[in-house]
């Protein structure tokens, strides 16, 4: 179970190579996305054709400020194996998402320009929260 936080600037090509090889190799068996934007759409469509369950997180924007902290939260719920950051500039929602994950022992691996570390994720896999 993958939860995805897509930053703005993320290529969504990108994004959909990663879930494909992701899934190839590990068997994604369900997705986690906070909706509210193309991105994070993308993860919605991907699962939806990979016949893979999606939990979709809704931002409540009548909450205000406490809005994105609830949706993460509300994420967490859903118990994921790991945290997937395609990064990119919104270092604030990044934050909040690493300290909610650290907190919870859930480990973190990020997409950046250069590409997935596939050995690195082999082992995020294998973490003792996992198994």
């Amino acid at each position: 179970v993958i939860f995805t936080h897509i930053c703005s600037g993320v290529d969504m090509v990108i994004i959909t190579r990663f879930l494909d090889a992701c899934h190839c190799e590990f068997s994604i068996s369900r997705t986690i996305l906070r909706e509210g934007s193309d991105r994070s759409g993308v993860v919605g469509i991907w699962a939806r054709n990979n016949k893979v369950p999606c939990s979709e997180i809704k931002i409540d924007a009548s909450g205000g400020p406490a809005a994105e902290v609830i949706s993460v939260d509300r994420a967490f719920r859903e118990k994921p194996d790991v945290v997937v950051i395609f990064g990119g500039s919104d270092r604030g929602d990044v934050e909040r998402i690493t300290g909610r994950a650290e907190g919870s022992g859930v480990p973190i691996f990020e997409v950046g320009g250069d590409g997935p570390d596939w050995d690195r994720l082999r082992g995020l896999l294998k973490h003792p929260a996992i198994q």
